[in-house]
């Protein structure tokens, strides 16, 4: 049996940034400028995140194009969480690492069925998921999208 890693954990023995040039096989979803992907310690089973391509921290330097493309995505992964039944989606983003980020790249966490509350009482008591879940979610995440 695999032992779970708390994301606290996770986040210490990371040597360089988990978003920049991120496996496509964990990709659902790009375009130019921006990725989505499964969350790697999620607060719920179909929690997403958006990332922005260029390795960017703060929300103020995102440029026209970028923004787009965000948007585009965080579209995309509503109506792909609203197709699994899911009415209740947060868009949360941190700013900066004084917001609370525990990773300087900035992205957005598309989280389904879950009070803001729970995300900051939770921040790091979270499980990481396994590189096979990851994969078969993208999996199951992408079918679903061909389908839409």
């Amino acid at each position: 049996m695999l032992k779970m890693v708390k994301y606290v954990d996770y986040i210490k023995r990371l040597k360089f940034c988990p978003f920049c040039n991120v496996n496509s096989n964990k990709v659902i979803l790009s375009n130019d400028s921006a990725i989505l992907i499964v969350s790697k310690a999620p607060y719920h089973n179909d929690h997403l995140l958006v990332v922005p391509k260029r390795h960017n921290s703060s929300f103020l330097r995102l440029t026209p194009k970028e923004l787009s493309d965000t948007n585009e995505l965080i579209k995309s992964s509503i109506r792909l969480l609203n197709s699994l039944g899911h009415r209740g989606v947060s868009v949360l983003v941190r700013n900066r690492k004084a917001s609370g980020k525990s990773v300087n790249h900035l992205h957005y966490h598309i989280i389904p069925d879950t009070p803001v509350t729970a995300i900051h009482t939770d921040m790091f008591n979270r499980e990481v998921i396994s590189d096979a879940k990851e994969f078969s979610k993208v999996r199951s995440f992408r079918k679903l999208l061909n389908n839409l």
